[in-house]
């Protein structure tokens, strides 16, 4: 059976720790890769495509590369744990029989 995950390249450009306050206001990002946050304490938002999704601890959020993302903390803090990445497919993937699983 080939599985697409064999065919996926993860690259990590970036990971850290931050806690943010009234600093983390982000409006109108559009970032050419993915970000994984893990909320440790706190919470925030991100706003993508008119849905706000509340950042909260102990939850971990995928952001999709290239989406129009507003991001702040409103009235209280956010810790996180953090990385940015690209998710590249190998040029030949043959798709016949490809399973996602």
């Amino acid at each position: 059976m080939n599985n697409i995950i064999n065919h996926l390249n993860v690259l990590t450009l970036n990971v850290g720790y931050a806690h943010h306050e009234a600093d983390w206001n982000w409006q109108t990002v559009q970032s050419p890769f993915a970000r994984l946050y893990l909320v440790t304490e706190g919470e925030a938002y991100v706003k993508i495509n008119n849905m706000n999704i509340h950042l909260t601890p102990g939850h971990l959020y995928l952001i999709p590369a290239l989406q129009h993302t507003i991001a702040y903390v409103q009235d209280i803090f956010v810790t996180i744990m953090y990385t940015y990445m690209k998710m590249l497919m190998h040029s030949k993937v043959p798709w016949k029989n490809m399973t996602f699983l």
